[in-house]
């Protein structure tokens, strides 16, 4: 039975729906979105599902056990879902706040933070519900101009502004007849639990939704959506493993008697080994003219955190079409970081040459770029590489790249 048929039959019962019939219905939105909009329908098809007569909408998120879990009242069905695509809507709505991250990120019982979450994922559900809170509502009724695609945390701060909780006679914007929250949000706030094992949870749950969906099933998800997806999924790295990655390089040992011998320390005539090798990083930093003024200081502004990590020796190097050796920086702690120094197309084979003829195969070399150059290269049996891309719609253009491919966004300080 399709879902407007249920909804009839749903309807056309004095009692209205039973928990057998609120089950199946969004199983068939589920089922639906998995067809059409299928990252959508892979996030709800692994959330468990309970029915609970005393939230205040038709469905709702809580979270039990450190995992997520889908609330439906069936005697709030009237109330909210007339059609299905009323019902799609509020599917859609609820995988958006999961996407980002809302069951996380707000603690404390907030009106004004209810309506930002909702105003802010309302503008990426593609057939917004018809009574949810938006932009233009807020900028019709309450005249109050909004920037459009914002996180949920600056709209909470222009409305905590501009707008009241409550008025002097005791009402706030949530007590409105004409509007209200798609999803009754209150069960987000559990304090219970982990919010590491919750953030753990989230990720894994949107990663599976994406490897489970196919890029000819993505349906209407917009591209901010894609991105945001790519965030929460995104490995983390941090500096303190960069270094590691450099130092594990430059373990080298030789012997001296500055140290004792490690299996006989009692033996006075035996060297023990020290360190042969500073830990050596070699940065190579993209300045060609696809790099803007923005990127290039984004890059910069890294640099200089990895450059006041002690006991490294970092050089940098910019290049384009050729590697700057004349613009070599030693990099310690506090450097100045030169201005731009070129502005030419970009050749990452250039810096493979130069590796490979300056002995430094066996260094950490990192390479700062927005991703766009040659398709091929020949990479000359040099592996040490960590390219380093600068935002994450970027992408490297190199079919046959070796070493790893991280994310500025995704480095921890």
């Amino acid at each position: 039975m399709d879902i407007n048929a249920q909804l009839k039959e749903i309807n056309s019962n004095e009692n209205g729906a039973t928990d057998t019939q609120m089950d199946n219905l969004v199983s068939a939105g589920i089922l639906y979105l998995l067809n059409h909009d299928s990252l959508y329908g892979n996030i709800l098809v692994n959330l468990n599902r309970k029915i609970d007569n005393n939230i205040s909408s038709v469905l709702a998120l809580k979270w039990f056990n450190n995992q997520l879990v889908l609330l439906m009242n069936p005697f709030k069905i009237r109330d909210f879902i007339a059609t299905q695509q009323d019902l799609i809507d509020i599917l859609q709505h609820i995988c958006i706040h999961i996407i980002w991250l809302h069951p996380l990120r707000y603690k404390q019982p907030n009106n004004l933070a209810d309506i930002a979450m909702d105003i802010s994922v309302n503008q990426y559900v593609p057939h917004v519900y018809s009574q949810s809170w938006t932009l233009d509502k807020l900028s019709f009724n309450w005249n109050l101009e909004l920037p459009k695609k914002k996180d949920s945390k600056d709209y909470l701060r222009l409305l905590s502004k501009f707008m009241p909780d409550k008025d002097k006679n005791g009402k706030g914007p949530l007590d409105n007849d004409e509007y209200k929250l798609v999803d009754d949000h209150k069960f987000l706030r559990d304090e219970d639990g982990s919010a590491i094992d919750k953030r753990d949870y989230l990720s894994k749950l949107i990663n599976k939704a994406k490897q489970n969906t196919h890029n000819d099933n993505r349906g209407t998800m917009s591209h901010d959506v894609e991105l945001q997806v790519k965030r929460d999924t995104l490995h983390k790295v941090s500096l303190k493993q960069i270094v590691g990655m450099a130092k594990r390089l430059s373990n080298k040992t030789k012997s001296s008697f500055a140290r004792f011998n490690r299996r006989q320390p009692y033996r006075m005539e035996l060297p023990g080994k020290i360190s042969a090798h500073k830990t050596t990083i070699n940065v190579f930093l993209d300045s060609s003219g696809s790099i803007n003024n923005e990127q290039f200081s984004k890059m910069t502004a890294w640099i200089y955190e990895l450059s006041n990590k002690n006991n490294m020796e970092i050089y940098l190097y910019p290049f384009d079409a050729e590697v700057k050796d004349q613009k070599k920086q030693r990099l310690t702690k506090n450097s100045e970081i030169n201005n731009r120094v070129a502005n030419g197309g970009t050749s990452y084979q250039a810096v493979f040459n130069f590796i490979a003829e300056n002995q430094m195969r066996n260094n950490l070399n990192i390479i700062l770029t927005d991703g766009k150059g040659e398709t091929t290269l020949n990479n000359l049996r040099i592996k040490n590489v960590l390219w380093i891309l600068i935002h994450l719609d970027d992408s490297l253009s190199v079919n046959n790249s070796v070493g790893k491919i991280i994310y500025l966004e995704s480095i921890s300080r």
